[in-house]
């Protein structure tokens, strides 16, 4: 298992030495083709939030992670560019063709998602033990992450790494004196409070509340009337101010409601740029790590053609 903090640069994740094993094989169960990786990568990530966990189209289960961690971010980001490279390489014996390095940028998926400017992580869970577990990671602390790559799939128009729950461990700080059993089970009972909302519930307090405010709505009846019937000529005389407040209201509504769409298209095309913009700069790594070693290369065949010379 790695430390992804160790990896955030691009010259750290080629130490690794990632290769992939053989030719791209179709897997029987969702006739999806992939190559797998001689080492998979492991790595554990920080404790955080997982919007949702759903089933996919090749009855998969997917959990949805939120990235709050940018040096994550820059593992992922750089691993994408490194996979990149990697697929130029390999290129004829995955693809069948010698693609170029710009037509498989335009064709990878990216490893993290990027929406209203928030990053998630899609991971499979294919253990159906460790998909109920799983779903404590929220209200659990302690429960940690840690996940696989193993692979890479290949689609009829993309590909992509694959992220899948390798396993989930618990931190072990707590101490035989840091246990509070009273504490914790007040803590679940206040999240399932929060959780299930009864707002018909005739609770104790609920129904002398309810008693005490319909003895004061009773007592405040009669002085209630004689007030409604001194104020009904008054508010005969402010109808079309009324309505001319009203009218201002709805104007203000949609302006407003025009700027949160103009903001909104904003936004969405900051996304597009970004997108695009990480893109090129995978890409440009890539090229110039190829670069390199086409001029170390260069560099071992003359040194190559000197060793003929002097035979």
């Amino acid at each position: 298992m790695i430390e992804y903090s160790d990896y955030t640069d691009y010259e750290q994740l080629e130490s690794l030495d990632i290769n992939f094993i053989g030719t791209p094989s179709k897997d029987l169960e969702t006739d999806i083709y992939k190559v797998y990786l001689e080492t998979p990568i492991i790595f554990q990530i920080p404790h955080g939030k997982l919007d949702s966990i759903m089933e996919n189209e090749y009855e998969r289960h997917i959990a949805t992670y939120n990235i709050v961690d940018s040096k994550l971010v820059e593992f992922f980001s750089n691993l994408d560019a490194l996979i990149i490279n990697i697929s130029t390489k390999y290129s004829l014996k995955w693809f069948g063709k010698n693609l170029s390095q710009k037509m498989l940028v335009d064709f990878y998926e990216n490893i993290y998602n990027l929406e209203n400017d928030d990053k998630s992580l899609e991971f499979i869970v294919e253990d159906e033990d460790l998909l109920e577990e799983l779903t404590n990671y929220n209200i659990d602390e302690d429960l940690q992450i840690i996940l696989s790559i193993d692979s890479l799939e290949i689609y009829k128009k993309t590909f992509k790494l694959y992220v899948k729950l390798d396993s989930l461990t618990y931190d072990d700080e707590d101490t035989v004196d840091d246990l509070d059993f009273e504490k914790m089970i007040t803590s679940q009972k206040n999240i399932c409070e929060t959780v299930i909302v009864d707002d018909g519930s005739n609770s104790k307090n609920g129904i002398n509340k309810n008693s005490a405010e319909e003895q004061v709505n009773s007592s405040q009846e009669s002085d209630d009337e004689e007030i409604n019937e001194d104020s009904t000529e008054d508010s005969n005389d402010t109808v079309e101010e009324g309505d001319i407040l009203e009218m201002e209201e709805r104007l203000l509504d949609e302006d407003r409601d025009m700027r949160v769409n103009i903001l909104k298209r904003i936004q969405n095309k900051e996304e597009e740029k970004e997108h695009f913009l990480q893109n090129s700069i995978r890409a440009t790594t890539a090229s110039t790590t190829l670069k390199e070693r086409a001029e170390d290369l260069d560099f071992e065949i003359q040194s190559f053609r000197e060793q003929l010379k002097n035979i």
